[in-house]
């Protein structure tokens, strides 16, 4: 199988196909928003073109490899497998961005010094104060998106970017003109994330990518911020300054359909932050809207836009029940900050993307029975635990659902399943998104707010999805100030989380040290432990602990703050009694924790079942555990 050449809308495995290394086509299926003259093998290689001349690909039995220039510049990569090459091609071109925290968070943009908004830029502060209004988490704003727009006057634009920051918003600016105001635009009226138009980058691909690195340079230099910018017409390179999208899109199911491959192929060319516009720019609907929001939850870049459409495009423009459908997905996104950012990070050092293909997480699985050209085309790993599968056409269920050996957890029931198999049939209404997650998933978890900043970070929830077998997983949480570039100085943080499962089925959680340091780092921690377990709990404890945790109601331990204790079933659907939810009270980031939970096997406390097996140290060491 063949993969890469950039962002190529509605495509990701080109094998078989001609494919144009030129930005054109449109924005719908065929467009070329962001090619990129790279390509990789499923077998172990790749290869990058060094020029800025368009090509022509043909991934047929015979491959043929055309660009318009004179010679042959060419990098070639060879790796064990596709996640090596990925990091062997950035190696050349860099790393893709690390986006600012709230980069990670939903953005609005419009124009507003137009007719429509009685030409004043700070008519935006009308949009953010919705936001708080209707409890939506939002990350930022672009004030004045559209051909000719500018803003009023500097101080208005001021006074925007002021009342931005009182709702919780960073304020950005587009531009289809150039740079040339935006050292004071960044330096005095403080925008912080810039958005590059086709009519100013489209000048040619060597120009685009010093356009984006311009951009970049303005916001370190003007600043303390990392850069944050949006743009098209990308190339080999872009995506070590820029977040890429599919362009000017109509909103729709086959909008829907057509970016979840394109996101899926621009992570493999390295586009690790690619999107596309909240249900398009243009046409869209209640229930297109909500679905596809819902998977970019699982994304790192989402954003609206409106004025090009009949209605606005923020998210309670349809009213109910689809305002609480879509609050209820950016609720969620919140939350998965800590998971998506340290993906992000991720990304940054290795090139292996957040949104993953099947065949990139999972090389060696034989996918057997599976009509992968269906299957790899719709659903993707959202980073190393969650199996998404978008609902793309106006139907309550989803088929051909391909999930992997091994089991998982459907997230929004609890079901767990043995795979590999093809899960038919799946019941999703409007407001559910078919997700599963891989089993043995530890997933970091912020408190619930409406901006990154809101509130302190002192409280983190794993969630944590224990295998129903003996074994172990880790995740580890990276962490900085997510604001500033001080990451690249080493003030960050990292903190593994292990979890292992006993042969007789206890549960323990070992929370490590936070390492490292950066500005603002907690000095302490109390966790939230939301357990998925495969059989109800007994014991609770606290290694070290002179007695047990003491078991409550859901209601007296959520009314506590900081309380040590533990209940099931709370905020499970059908109250869920394997579900186990403790608080650890405050722990100090310079030292780790251990909680243990003993389980029923066999309608025994699993400390009783495991008196009566074999003892068998190999077996039960971390080292054979760990998976």
């Amino acid at each position: 199988k063949v993969y890469g050449c950039g962002m190529q809308n509605g495509y990701f495995d080109h094998t078989g196909r001609d494919v144009s290394i030129s930005e054109g086509g449109g924005w719908d299926v065929g467009g070329r928003a962001n090619p990129v003259p790279f390509f990789m093998s499923s077998t172990g290689y790749g290869m990058l073109r060094n020029t800025f001349s368009p090509g022509r690909y043909m991934f047929q039995q015979q491959r043929m490899l055309i660009h318009d220039d004179h010679g042959l510049d060419a990098f070639y990569f060879v790796a064990p497998d596709m996640k090596e090459v990925l990091g062997l091609y950035t190696s050349i071109t860099g790393g893709p961005v690390l986006p600012p925290i709230w980069g990670l968070w939903l953005g609005d943009s419009d124009c507003y010094n137009n007719q429509r908004h009685n030409f004043s830029t700070s008519y935006a502060l009308e949009i953010a104060r919705n936001y708080s209004v209707h409890d939506m988490p939002r990350g930022w704003m672009l004030v004045n998106d559209g051909y000719g727009c500018g803003y009023t006057s500097r101080e208005e634009l001021q006074h925007t970017e002021d009342g931005m920051a009182a709702n919780g918003l960073r304020m950005g600016l587009w531009t289809s003109t150039g740079l040339a105001n935006a050292s004071w635009e960044i330096g005095s009226a403080g925008s912080r994330a810039i958005k590059t138009d086709v009519a100013w980058v489209g000048s040619g691909y060597r120009f685009g990518l010093q356009a984006v690195k311009l951009a970049a340079n303005l916001m370190q230099n003007n600043s303390n911020s990392r850069p944050y910018t949006w743009t098209v017409c990308g190339w080999a390179g872009t995506h070590k300054y820029a977040v890429v999208w599919t362009g000017d899109n109509t909103g729709g199911w086959e909008f829907i359909r057509m970016q979840i491959p394109t996101v899926i192929g621009s992570g493999l060319s390295a586009l690790a932050h690619a999107s596309g516009d909240v249900d398009g720019i243009f046409g869209g609907s209640p229930e297109t809207y909500v679905r596809d929001l819902q998977w970019k939850t699982f994304l790192t870049a989402s954003m609206t836009m409106s004025g090009w459409a009949p209605r606005d495009k923020q998210p309670w423009t349809f009213g109910e029940p689809y305002t609480r459908y879509n609050r209820q997905a950016l609720r969620l996104k919140a939350r998965l900050t800590p998971y998506l950012y340290t993906l992000s990070y991720e990304a940054h050092v290795t090139g292996v993307p957040p949104v993953r293909a099947m065949p990139l997480e999972f090389p060696n699985e034989p996918w057997v029975g599976v009509n992968t050209s269906f299957s790899f085309m719709y659903q993707f790993m959202s980073g190393p635990f969650f199996l998404v599968a978008p609902v793309f056409r106006n139907e309550s269920t989803r088929s051909g659902i391909a999930l992997p050996a091994g089991e998982w957890i459907d997230y929004s029931s609890g079901e767990r399943f043995e795979g590999p198999k093809v899960v038919d049939d799946y019941p999703a209404p409007l407001d559910v998104l078919p997700v599963f997650v891989k089993a043995g998933a530890i997933v970091p978890m912020w408190p619930l707010m409406d901006f990154v900043g809101q509130r302190p970070v002192d409280e983190l929830t794993l969630d944590i999805f224990p295998t129903s077998a003996a074994g172990g997983s880790q995740f580890t949480l990276h962490e900085d100030d997510g604001l500033t570039r001080n990451y690249v100085s080493g003030q960050v943080a990292t903190q593994t989380f292990t979890v292992i499962v006993s042969l007789a089925g206890s549960v323990s959680v070992e929370i490590g040290k936070s390492l490292g340091a950066y500005e603002g780092k907690p000095s302490r921690r109390s966790y939230i432990l939301q357990v998925h377990a495969a059989s109800p709990a007994t014991t609770v404890r606290l290694a070290g602990a002179a007695s047990p945790l003491p078991r409550c109601s859901c209601e007296a331990l959520e009314a506590t703050a900081f309380a040590q204790g533990w209940a099931t079933g709370c905020g499970a659907p059908g109250g869920h009694g394997s579900l186990v939810y403790i608080k650890t009270g405050h722990i100090s980031s310079d030292s780790s924790a251990s909680v243990d939970l003993q389980l029923e096997v066999g309608g025994l406390p699993s400390h009783e079942f495991e008196s009566s097996l074999p003892t068998d140290d190999d077996a039960r060491s971390f080292a054979s555990l760990v998976v």
